[in-house]
């Protein structure tokens, strides 16, 4: 079957208002009805006239969650959720700047560590470790500027 223009419209529109990757695609076609035969079509298409890029989206995914102070573990689990290929992801995550992204850490202790409650700097400490976690950063790339940490 031919591709119809008119949703073909709708999908270039919606790849062009922001970064997407093949997965958003689908979802999107499946919304608008696209049978799962003539999907593969539309997203060639898409690809070729270059409304759909896998690095270009994995590059602006990466950039964007780093500045939201999200970890690299985080931002993994993310684009595997979008499932985009374990190679560039690496790719991408290994081109971050070391010294960037420990100035991304140092922010976010900077702002949580005030406003932890405890009894104890051991309690405290164990609460901040929790929230990087949970942010996705690496133990081994935050555990000196925790230890570091005073009264």
């Amino acid at each position: 079957m031919p591709i119809d223009s008119l949703l073909f419209e709708k999908l270039t529109a919606f790849c062009a208002y922001q970064e997407r990757c093949k997965k958003d695609v689908v979802q999107k076609m499946r919304k608008l009805e696209i049978v799962p035969e003539d999907q593969a079509e539309y997203i060639e298409r898409l690809i070729e006239e270059n409304f759909l890029n896998e690095h270009r989206f994995v590059r602006s995914y990466v950039n964007a969650h780093i500045k939201k102070h999200w970890g690299k573990n985080k931002i993994k689990a993310g684009l595997y959720n979008k499932q985009i290929k374990s190679e560039l992801i690496k790719e991408y995550l290994d081109s971050v700047e070391n010294e960037n992204y420990k100035q991304k850490i140092n922010d976010v202790v900077a702002l949580k560590w005030p406003k932890i409650k405890g009894e104890t700097l051991h309690q405290r400490k164990a609460k901040l470790i929790q929230h990087l976690m949970g942010k996705g950063y690496e133990y081994d790339k935050f555990k000196l500027v925790v230890n570091a940490l005073k009264v």
